[in-house]
């Protein structure tokens, strides 16, 4: 939209602009109210973006097996899922079977 010279939004926007004093950020700070210049006072909130890098993954939990435990049994204990056994699986390589295992295995369990 074109604003044509003369017309009565290049005469408001002549009276808005000499009625008011704007600081850099285009905040009002000073203005014309009934023939007196009061001071407005703004707050402005700054919002800082910080930019964090990513945590290290935790270290897998160390553990010992007892008896008659299998690997779906330490999924649901240590990660509330049974069906997560094969991320314990991948960690410990030096047992082949995940429902046979001693007592006394020494187990990771990825975290």
């Amino acid at each position: 939209m074109t604003v044509q010279p003369g017309s009565r939004y290049t005469e408001a926007e002549r009276q808005s602009v000499g009625k008011h004093f704007y600081d850099p950020w285009g905040h009002v700070m000073i203005e014309e109210q009934d023939g007196n210049l009061r001071y407005v006072s703004t707050t402005a909130e700054a919002l800082y973006l910080v930019n964090t890098l990513p945590l290290p993954p935790a270290p897998p939990v160390e553990y010992f097996a007892k008896e008659d435990e299998h690997m779906p049994f330490l999924a649901f204990k240590f990660m509330d899922d049974s069906t997560r056994w094969w991320e314990i699986a991948e960690v410990n390589g030096q047992i082949w079977y995940p429902l046979d295992m001693n007592m006394g295995d020494y187990i990771r369990i990825p975290s």
